[in-house]
């Protein structure tokens, strides 16, 4: 169970490495820096904005989680709702692995486009 939270935008002064997507995040780049307790243990991390928006919608749409997660069910969950009637997935014969973040989703996608495609 989460005891407190709290989340903040930082530039970067130095370089970090997203927790989620694991890539580098770059001197002068926007990022979230989250904060706080879950099952009595203290954490800190660093996203990228975009996987930080990511993740919100992650927990949106599953409500009813316990509150632990993976990234890898992360992107089973991205793969399940956003690319099934992608035009990238059909042009790549139904495997996007190349198109796909090392974690999560495809860069080509950006929430709110028309009919949920990149």
């Amino acid at each position: 169970m989460m005891e407190f939270f709290n989340e903040t935008y930082h530039t970067a002064r130095k370089e970090h490495c997203c927790e989620c997507c694991e890539r580098k995040i770059h001197i002068g780049e926007r990022y979230s820096y989250q904060a706080g307790k879950f099952e009595g243990e203290f954490f800190d991390r660093r996203y990228h904005i975009d996987c930080s928006m990511k993740m919100k919608d992650f927990w949106e749409d599953n409500l009813d989680y316990d509150g632990s997660f993976t990234y890898d069910e992360m992107r089973d969950w991205w793969y399940d709702t956003f690319c099934y009637n992608c035009k990238f997935l059909v042009e790549n014969g139904g495997n996007c692995d190349s198109d796909m973040d090392k974690r999560i989703w495809c860069t080509r996608y950006r929430r709110g486009d028309s009919d949920d495609q990149p």
